[in-house]
Protein backbone atom coordinates (compact mmCIF):
# COMPACT_ATOMS: atom_id res chain seq x y z
CA UNK A 1 0.00 0.00 0.00
CA UNK A 2 1.42 3.60 -0.94
CA UNK A 3 1.47 5.72 1.99
CA UNK A 4 0.84 9.26 1.44
CA UNK A 5 1.79 12.62 3.70
CA UNK A 6 -1.49 13.66 5.80
CA UNK A 7 -2.95 17.38 5.78
CA UNK A 8 -4.71 17.71 8.76
CA UNK A 9 -3.64 19.03 11.85
CA UNK A 10 -3.94 16.30 14.04
CA UNK A 11 -2.68 13.79 11.47
CA UNK A 12 0.61 15.99 10.87
CA UNK A 13 1.16 16.04 14.18
CA UNK A 14 0.33 12.26 15.25
CA UNK A 15 0.90 10.13 12.07
CA UNK A 16 2.96 11.63 9.19
CA UNK A 17 3.13 8.86 7.61
CA UNK A 18 -0.16 6.90 7.59
CA UNK A 19 -1.78 4.94 4.88
CA UNK A 20 -5.03 6.33 3.29
CA UNK A 21 -7.23 3.52 5.29
CA UNK A 22 -5.55 5.06 8.43
CA UNK A 23 -6.18 8.36 7.85
CA UNK A 24 -9.82 7.21 6.41
CA UNK A 25 -10.60 5.76 9.55
CA UNK A 26 -9.22 8.52 11.69
CA UNK A 27 -11.17 10.81 9.86
CA UNK A 28 -14.40 8.54 10.29
CA UNK A 29 -13.84 8.26 14.00
CA UNK A 30 -13.36 12.08 14.20
CA UNK A 31 -16.88 12.49 12.61
CA UNK A 32 -18.91 10.23 14.83
CA UNK A 33 -17.14 12.03 17.91
CA UNK A 34 -17.74 15.31 16.98
CA UNK A 35 -14.41 16.51 16.43
CA UNK A 36 -13.25 19.43 14.03
CA UNK A 37 -12.51 17.37 10.58
CA UNK A 38 -11.49 20.44 8.74
CA UNK A 39 -8.06 21.05 8.06
CA UNK A 40 -5.59 23.67 9.61
CA UNK A 41 -2.25 24.51 8.81
CA UNK A 42 0.21 23.45 11.36
CA UNK A 43 0.46 26.59 12.42
CA UNK A 44 -3.10 27.90 13.01
CA UNK A 45 -3.76 24.46 15.19
CA UNK A 46 -1.02 25.36 17.22
CA UNK A 47 -2.28 28.61 18.13
CA UNK A 48 -5.69 27.01 18.44
CA UNK A 49 -4.50 24.61 20.79
CA UNK A 50 -2.23 26.70 22.72
CA UNK A 51 -5.70 29.26 23.13
CA UNK A 52 -7.38 25.78 24.48
CA UNK A 53 -4.72 25.13 26.90
CA UNK A 54 -4.44 28.45 28.23
CA UNK A 55 -7.85 29.02 28.72
CA UNK A 56 -7.94 25.95 30.62
CA UNK A 57 -5.29 26.82 32.62
CA UNK A 58 -6.77 30.16 33.51
CA UNK A 59 -9.45 27.88 35.87
CA UNK A 60 -6.24 26.46 37.96
CA UNK A 61 -4.90 29.71 39.70
CA UNK A 62 -6.31 32.91 41.01
CA UNK A 63 -9.99 33.64 41.42
CA UNK A 64 -10.93 30.49 39.15
CA UNK A 65 -8.52 28.59 41.33
CA UNK A 66 -11.83 28.01 44.28
CA UNK A 67 -13.99 26.58 41.54
CA UNK A 68 -11.04 24.55 40.81
CA UNK A 69 -9.97 23.11 44.43
CA UNK A 70 -13.73 22.52 44.88
CA UNK A 71 -14.01 20.16 42.18
CA UNK A 72 -13.81 16.34 43.43
CA UNK A 73 -10.47 15.06 42.95
CA UNK A 74 -11.08 12.51 40.16
CA UNK A 75 -12.38 15.82 38.49
CA UNK A 76 -9.68 17.51 39.06
CA UNK A 77 -7.20 14.78 37.86
CA UNK A 78 -9.12 14.06 34.46
CA UNK A 79 -8.97 18.19 34.29
CA UNK A 80 -5.48 18.21 34.47
CA UNK A 81 -4.88 15.40 32.86
CA UNK A 82 -6.42 16.97 29.64
CA UNK A 83 -4.18 19.74 29.97
CA UNK A 84 -1.69 17.36 30.15
CA UNK A 85 -2.38 15.76 26.91
CA UNK A 86 -3.31 19.04 25.47
CA UNK A 87 0.42 20.08 26.03
CA UNK A 88 1.91 17.00 24.98
CA UNK A 89 -0.02 17.95 21.45
CA UNK A 90 0.91 21.00 21.48
CA UNK A 91 4.76 19.41 21.26
CA UNK A 92 3.78 17.51 18.83
CA UNK A 93 2.89 20.36 16.51
CA UNK A 94 5.52 22.18 17.83
CA UNK A 95 8.16 19.92 16.45
CA UNK A 96 5.38 19.17 12.76
CA UNK A 97 6.02 23.34 12.27
CA UNK A 98 9.77 23.32 13.31
CA UNK A 99 10.54 20.33 10.69
CA UNK A 100 8.29 21.58 7.95
CA UNK A 101 9.69 25.52 8.33
CA UNK A 102 12.81 24.45 9.78
CA UNK A 103 14.67 27.18 12.26
CA UNK A 104 12.62 30.31 10.93
CA UNK A 105 9.46 28.80 12.50
CA UNK A 106 10.80 29.36 16.53
CA UNK A 107 10.39 32.86 17.73
CA UNK A 108 13.60 32.74 20.42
Amino acid sequence: MAKRKTTTAAHAATAPNATIEEVDRDDAAAAVLGYNTYVLSPIDALTQKSAQLHAMLEMTYGEARECFSNMNRELRDNYLWGCASLAHEIEKLANAVEGEFGSEARHD
